[in-house]
């Protein structure tokens, strides 16, 4: 007799880690095999890099993830992984990444002197307030240094901005290996508050011995800035609760800076629904219960159905309302609806009608024309 067995290989997990190019060469890039790391056995994954130029007090930052796929696992879960060197030279860095509690510890291993050169300091942020989205390289955000060498400055000036928050970080050299904003910020960047509309300069500055970094926003003048407004609140009212950055809840400008938005054929139940008018898809700037933008608004529906629902909302006073009218159906809707909810239809006669055509009847104690 013969037998087949049929055996099927499975293939291992990979660790990679991914982080600052001073460590890796390549920069947060979860791709580069070149920084797998390899398996010691017991849950035990480790990786050297040699060679590495690390500057004394420089935030050095990693992460460790799963089959270079940022999405599939990765450690910590939130923050980086931090560690700096006391001394600015050569090492060789050692990553061991334990994957039985995810633990990461670095060793790192002086083998030689270097030297940093003066570096090039830029702002880097929204478009709104820096010109171009993000752009690390942009020249003209660069900072100009200061007369005790160690605090940088970029002024910007005459820039219309609406109430709202602008992030920010000051990078070294156009690249992002080494970058700072807000450690308290989930994303580490740093951020202008603009609590009125108009025409501001922002002074950024950057202290290269504490790497504190601040915006002081001047403002000089008034501005008339045309916003998107849009709609948000409980679901059931709207397609996903609190959804701000909805398109599909956008209102419509009218006269006298009033702006509307009408949802048509809505189902909802006997409740209070709670919402709020926010600009440009953004909670900065919303309106609510009072002009002063504290609490939602309220829709109370009292008895369930379906409506027409209209929001309206004054630019000037911000003043925030909403009303709901039961929707207006057609003839045959109107009868497929009487029929699965049981109502009672009786023409002019006083005669109970089953199956009505058009005309006028006494449905549920109403006069109701069917088309």
């Amino acid at each position: 007799m013969l037998c087949f067995v049929t055996l099927t290989l499975q293939a291992q997990d990979v660790w990679t880690a991914a982080g600052s190019s001073t460590i890796f060469g390549s920069n947060w890039n979860e791709t580069d095999t070149s920084n797998d790391l390899t398996d010691k056995g017991d849950g035990i994954w480790e990786l050297t890099k040699t060679g590495c130029i690390l500057e004394q007090n420089v935030k050095n930052e990693l992460k460790i993830l799963k089959n270079h796929d940022w999405y599939i696992e990765v450690h910590p879960e939130k923050a980086n992984y931090v560690f700096k060197v006391e001394e600015t030279g050569i090492y060789d860095v050692t990553i061991q990444f334990n994957a039985n509690n995810f633990e990461i510890n670095v060793k790192t291993t002086k083998t030689g002197d270097a030297v940093i050169g003066e570096k090039t300091w830029t702002v880097a942020g929204f478009k709104a307030i820096l010109g171009k989205n993000w752009d690390q390289t942009a020249i003209e955000n660069d900072m100009i240094k200061q007369n005790d060498n160690v605090t940088y400055i970029l002024t910007k000036t005459n820039l219309t901005l609406a109430i709202g928050t602008y992030k920010y970080k000051i990078c070294a050299n156009h690249g992002w290996a080494e970058n700072y904003g807000d450690e308290n910020d989930s994303e580490g960047n740093a951020s202008v508050f603009i609590t009125r509309d108009g025409i501001y300069d922002l002074t950024f500055t950057f202290n290269t011995d504490t790497h504190e970094v601040s915006c002081v926003p001047t403002r000089k003048a008034d501005a008339i800035i045309e916003k998107i407004w849009s709609v948000a609140g409980n679901e059931g009212l709207f397609e996903t609760a609190w959804d701000e950055q909805s398109t599909a809840n956008e209102m419509t400008k009218q006269e006298n800076n009033i702006y509307i938005l009408e949802k048509k054929g809505i189902n909802l139940n006997a409740q209070t629904y709670e919402y709020k008018v926010c600009s440009n898809h953004d909670w900065t700037e919303s309106y609510g219960a009072d002009p002063s933008g504290r609490g939602n608004a309220i829709l109370t529906i009292t008895e369930a159905g379906t409506y027409d629902v209209t929001f309206t909302f004054n630019q000037v006073t911000k003043e925030v309302s909403a009303t709901a009218v039961p929707s207006v159906t057609d003839g045959i809707s109107q009868i497929a609806s009487d029929i699965k909810t049981k109502k009672v239809i009786f023409n002019l006669q006083g005669q109970r009608i089953s199956a009505p055509k058009q005309g006028v009847y006494i449905i549920n104690g109403k006069k109701v024309v069917l088309k």
